[in-house]
């Protein structure tokens, strides 16, 4: 089930490339694990090129000794990028 949902993910934000009309593309946080057995490396690597190609900005991070599984860095690292993306509160 999870690699239908990682593809339907993807189609997704495919999909939403194509009907955007604005030019506005929001930015993505994008990250692998290095030693993940279910989606290679390589592929996020070629998604990470297209989407730029596409237009598509953002942070691409390959965590080493990481699985395809959430660790406590990357979840780190989503929480700064975050941040970093918030507008100041007034």
């Amino acid at each position: 089930m999870k690699k239908h949902l990682n593809i339907f993910a993807g189609l997704l934000w495919m999909q939403a490339i194509k009907e955007n009309e604005d030019g506005e593309l929001p930015p993505l946080y994008q990250t692998h694990g290095a030693n993940d057995n279910l989606v290679l490396t390589q592929w996020g690597d070629t998604t990470h090129k297209k989407l730029r190609q596409l237009g598509v900005s953002g942070q691409y991070q390959v965590y080493p000794n990481m699985g395809h599984e959430l660790i406590g860095p990357e979840i780190d690292g989503l929480k700064h990028w975050i941040l970093l993306k918030l507008p100041p509160i007034k």
